[in-house]
């Protein structure tokens, strides 16, 4: 009965689909027809089958634990001990792209000395940031009129945490990391991490792109 049973798994199926399973009384000659190798088709339908149903459990019981799970496991983002090392390269040619993009966080984004953009960005300075508007002029009205940021004395060394920095053909990108509330819970912050890329050309930043999204 129980070989019957398997070969009314087989002969069930229609177009890859498992049937309703025949009866056996009704159908004998069907089974009567079938050889050993029918028996050894049926065998693995059935584990497949079986295989089916336990990696739905387990993926079923995977997903309540990743819902039910606390998320506070994430490491936290530092940067290095020693950032202006990250700004330098054997190569020439991206070492003085490094050096570019160095000033433009050291003397621009930290001390906000916007009158020395002419210096490190082209005219056209192409602008991916979804707030601010390309070209230099749109850049140095972004932050010196919309975020009104007003100029401080230029440290011997950035105050910004750097994770990394990337030098590749005419792209430098700099990594670093960013603390904010926790939105579940206020008292408490998370730090996550930015990225900035610019393309140079002749010896300044051409073009821009950073993670940050529309306000």
């Amino acid at each position: 009965m129980a070989v019957l049973n398997r070969r009314a798994v087989l002969l069930g199926q229609k177009d890859g689909v498992v049937q309703e399973r025949p009866e056996p009384e009704k159908h004998r000659e069907r089974y009567e027809s079938l050889d050993a190798s029918d028996d050894a088709i049926c065998a693995k339908l059935l584990a497949q089958e079986i295989s089916m149903k336990t990696l739905s459990i387990a993926t079923a019981a995977f997903t309540a634990l990743c819902l039910l799970a606390p998320l506070e496991a994430q490491e936290p983002v530092v940067g290095v001990a020693n950032a202006e090392a990250l700004f330098h390269s054997a190569d020439p040619k991206l070492n003085a792209n490094k050096q570019v993009v160095y000033v433009i966080f050291r003397d621009l984004l930290e001390a906000n000395h916007w009158e020395m953009a002419d210096k490190y960005l082209t005219e056209r300075y192409l602008q991916h940031n979804p707030n601010a508007a390309s070209g230099r002029a749109g850049v140095v009205k972004f932050f010196t009129d919309v975020l009104k940021m007003k100029p401080a004395p230029i440290a011997a060394k950035l105050k910004s945490k750097i994770v990394s920095v990337t030098a590749e053909g005419d792209l430098v990108t700099v990594a670093w990391p960013r603390e904010y509330k926790d939105p579940k819970d206020p008292s408490k912050t998370y730090t996550t991490t930015w990225f900035d890329m610019w393309r140079m050309k002749d010896g300044k930043a051409d073009e821009h792109w950073d993670s940050a999204m529309k306000n």
